[in-house]
């Protein structure tokens, strides 16, 4: 009985096939044999239960055809068949073979048929480039700038207090090139509108960013860049001051070459110089208590604080290019807690080219009150001061006052002394003995027997003045060489 029943079924779905394909033959061949089949359209145009010969009528011209081109960020192109002197016509013969190819095989009423023939199509080439190459996707305008795409690139969060991955920017900048030719393509046939945004159907379209945000490299440059600024410089100058180079700060001065993360000179060079220029004062003016007891301000010379430049650089980049402690770096990204962050932290020498008495960053009063040297050019006279007191004074003749020859006024120190020493100028060569360098411009203390001491007086130097020296007697040049400590202030004015 079962065995009845499978057999009834399948003889029903057998027979229902067969009717169903009886029916497909008919409509194919009876109903649609000189025409379309039903729900079918060629190159878009629907030409349902038309003959051939009718369905040819049915294709554009092209005479009011308009091709609309979109583009990234709200671009737009619209090239209409009178700018280019665009026509089309379907292809007979293709239309031809369509037709038969569509009447080879059965169908169903109800089964759709989207087919493609070709077209015949002309159009002004060179009108349609000049159109695109002038075109605002290509150009750009004030409404539609051009943007250029930007690779991904590691920045510093000022919220995650570290680096991360800024992502690409694509921009708009299209090529003219594969515009055209999308542009053409569509012209073939007869598309209306198409999307030269979409990357799936026009991969080539925009200039592309070098890097993506998803690529490897960019994920193991961040890394490589993490561990390279997750540290902290620091300089004590003492009294209460200190300079910390932070993670930030080592990002703002870093590079990347094939060599991989580096600093930058240059970019480290903004930060250094700032620093050194915080603390010097060197180059400030000072105002000092004369031998008189007066108040008298004298220009700023070289003494004074000041830090070494180059070597503070060199410092500073060969610290960053030592390898970091990458487990300490990890734990302080983890917890920057004071311990983590001491553990990254590496101290540095404070390296300066000039040093004061003391450290006064605010009114300058750096030297040694007590022990100092003062030059008065108007009384053509020198005053050493030791303990407080004045415990010698002498006469000099000082440079004359012409260009090249005078003295110049400012806050100096001792640099160096030599028993004997040959000054040499453009037109002399002189041996002098009791040397004190007050300048590395060649300004010292030092013996001038040729000098008329008889004839001194404050005036003498105007016409009988030095290249810049201070000229003594050659007793007061003795008694100078030894009074005068290495480093101790000298007062010109």
């Amino acid at each position: 009985m079962k065995g009845d029943k499978v057999r009834m079924a399948i003889g029903g779905i057998a027979g229902a096939v067969v009717l169903l394909l009886a029916f497909s033959w008919v409509y194919s061949k009876a109903v649609c044999g000189s025409k379309w089949y039903g729900r079918t359209t060629v190159n878009g145009v629907d030409v349902s239960g038309y003959s051939l010969e009718e369905s040819e009528k049915l294709f554009p011209d092209g005479s009011d055809y308009t091709l609309t081109v979109t583009a990234r960020e709200d671009g737009k192109l619209t090239v209409a068949s009178d700018d280019i002197s665009y026509a089309i016509k379907v292809r007979r013969d293709s239309l031809q073979e369509v037709f038969d190819e569509q009447h080879d095989h059965l169908t169903f009423p109800w089964s759709p048929h989207e087919l493609e023939a070709a077209n015949d199509v002309s159009y002004d080439e060179s009108a349609l480039k000049t159109k695109i190459s002038q075109s605002e996707l290509v150009t750009g305008s004030s409404s539609y700038p051009i943007t250029e795409p930007v690779a991904a690139q590691v920045v510093y969060s000022d919220e995650k207090d570290t680096v991360e991955i800024e992502k690409e920017i694509y921009g708009n900048h299209i090529d003219g090139d594969e515009l055209y030719d999308a542009v053409c393509e569509a012209l073939d046939q007869g598309t209306e509108v198409i999307d030269v945004s979409d990357g799936d159907a026009y991969p080539d379209m925009y200039l592309q960013p070098e890097l993506l945000a998803t690529d490897q490299e960019m994920k193991d440059r961040l890394e490589e860049y993490r561990y390279y600024i997750t540290r902290f410089l620091t300089w004590d100058l003492q009294m209460g001051d200190s300079e910390t180079m932070t993670p930030k700060d080592i990002f703002g001065v870093t590079q990347y070459t094939d060599a991989g993360v580096t600093y930058n000179r240059e970019k480290l060079s903004e930060w250094i110089e700032p620093f050194c220029l915080k603390y010097k004062t060197a180059d400030k003016d000072r105002t000092i208590t004369n031998h008189n007891g007066q108040k008298v301000t004298v220009p700023a010379g070289d003494y004074g604080w000041c830090l070494d430049y180059e070597a503070t650089m060199q410092q500073t980049g060969d610290t960053l290019n030592a390898a970091v402690d990458k487990k300490a770096a990890d734990a302080y990204l983890e917890d920057p807690s004071e311990a983590n962050k001491k553990a990254i932290t590496t101290d540095l020498e404070t390296i300066y080219k000039t040093v004061g008495f003391r450290k006064d960053y605010e009114n300058y009063e750096d030297w040694d009150p007590d022990n100092f040297i003062e030059v008065s050019l108007s009384e053509q006279m020198i005053y050493v001061h030791e303990n407080g007191e004045i415990v010698y004074s002498c006469r000099t003749i000082t440079g004359k006052p012409v260009e090249g020859r005078e003295t110049k006024k400012g806050v100096y120190y001792i640099k160096e002394h030599q028993e004997e020493r040959v000054l040499v100028g453009e037109d002399y060569e002189t041996p002098v003995k009791n040397w004190v360098r007050i300048t590395w411009t060649g300004t010292g203390f030092h013996a001038a027997p040729w000098q008329k001491w008889g004839s001194w007086t404050p005036t003498y130097y105007v016409q009988h003045g030095s290249h810049g020296c201070m000229n003594l007697t050659l007793a007061d040049s003795e008694k100078m060489y030894g009074l005068a400590k290495y480093k101790e202030a000298v007062f010109i004015y």
